[in-house]
């Protein structure tokens, strides 16, 4: 029912762009520019053919029968993979840490503001 919901809505969203193009093809003074471009007048969508309109018939009775769902055990997830640097303390599945550690900043660049700039030579 939601594949059918959604494809209702598609379609409805799409005819209404039609309708919001075919007036804009039909009023003043836009249709000045349509006229100038040749544009044309979109068709809605529509399924007239009672085949199309039809329900899709599905069958889930042979699913058992070839090995269909639940047939199959699961497969386990691979292993995880090892960050941690030969002889580490961390354990062998840890994960990398997200940022670089911060590092120190030298003197020069803690000592406060900077100095004012030199004068612009002439």
């Amino acid at each position: 029912a939601e594949t059918e919901d959604r494809i209702a809505a598609g379609r409805r969203y799409y005819n209404a762009n039609v309708r919001a193009i075919n007036t804009r093809i039909e009023a003043f003074p836009s249709n000045i520019v349509a006229g100038a471009f040749h544009f044309k007048q979109e068709e809605y969508f529509e399924v007239d053919d009672p085949a199309v309109r039809a329900n899709v018939g599905v069958d889930f009775g042979e699913l058992g029968s070839r090995g269909g769902v639940g047939s199959v055990a699961p497969t386990p997830p691979p292993p995880a993979a090892s960050f941690a640097p030969p002889g580490s303390a961390l354990p062998p599945t840890a994960l990398p840490p997200t940022a670089p550690p911060p590092t120190a900043l030298p003197p020069s660049a803690q000592s406060g503001p900077l100095p004012p700039a030199p004068p612009p030579s002439a």
